[in-house]
């Protein structure tokens, strides 16, 4: 058994171990990528202090302020 990042777990589950891309945007956002080669590549999923831009968590403060400011 070994602890992995959930996006190696969805990379698995989209392509079954073959090569392909998984974007990743709700609470938190990621990107992962498997080449021919079996080599992967993630960038994000490290949480709202270090790397989820394109989050909800990251875009809604945009949003709350954009809406107060037509309220106004």
């Amino acid at each position: 058994m070994r602890v992995v990042h959930d996006s190696e777990i969805t990379l698995y589950g989209a392509f079954r171990g073959a090569p392909g891309i998984v974007i990743y945007s709700g609470t938190g956002s990621f990107a992962v990528g498997k080449n021919r080669r079996g080599e992967t590549c993630r960038v994000g999923g490290l949480g709202f202090l270090l790397s989820d831009e394109g989050s909800g968590f990251s875009i809604c403060p945009s949003g709350l302020v954009a809406a107060v400011m037509c309220i106004n």
